[in-house]
């Protein structure tokens, strides 16, 4: 949203406290996907640029929902899940790299702090908030994509639940997602699982 909205607003309103503008968005989001949750993120982005390279560290500060529950340790899958860094080729939607200017151009928005070291690398701190919407229906697989660790919380629920249809999902998308692996005590209790049955 190019904007940082302050926690104390969003604790108190969620989507009401934003602009217009940015209710027009959420509001669209909401009505592309019926059943769709909308969460609003606020991000912190630490963009280094040396005198060979540039880089971005991002960091999830709060997620809330959109009555302005915060639900960031709920959905810390969601961390993982969605990529707030920086990319590296222009006309990409967080951010990219402008070569010719040595600036981080993006949705983030406005710096908020810039430093400089005595190697004349610079480091700026952008902060903003975040639209994500997802459909529930997906959350399993979007806890997969961040990692080893949600796989292995989504297999302890197939277990406990003997979910075979929720295990054919989990296996596609681990099929597909190089940093989803099985772990080897989810192998073990999955491989229990189907011996039982």
């Amino acid at each position: 949203l190019k904007k940082q909205y302050r926690i104390h607003s969003l604790v108190n309103s969620g989507i009401n406290a934003l602009s217009d503008k940015h209710r027009q968005k959420a509001e669209a989001l909401k009505a592309a996907g019926t059943d769709w949750e909308l969460c609003i993120v606020n991000a912190k982005l630490e963009h280094t640029c040396g005198y060979y390279n540039c880089s971005g560290l991002t960091t999830v500060i709060e997620i809330y929902d959109e009555l302005g529950k915060c639900v960031t340790s709920e959905m810390s899958w969601l961390t993982k899940a969605v990529d707030f860094d920086c990319v590296a080729q222009d006309g990409m939607m967080l951010a990219a790299h402008d070569e010719d200017e040595d600036e981080c151009v993006s949705n983030w928005g406005a710096c908020k702090s810039e430093s400089r070291t005595y190697y004349d690398e610079s480091k700026k701190i952008y902060k903003a908030t975040f639209l994500v919407s997802y459909d529930p229906a997906f959350e399993m697989e979007l806890k997969c994509v961040g990692g080893c660790g949600g796989v292995a919380e989504v297999c302890e629920l197939i277990v406990s639940n003997r979910d075979y249809a929720l295990l054919d999902r989990v296996l596609a998308v681990v099929s597909s997602k190089e940093e989803s692996k099985l772990d080897v005590k989810s192998c073990q209790i999955l491989l229990q699982m189907l011996l039982k049955s």
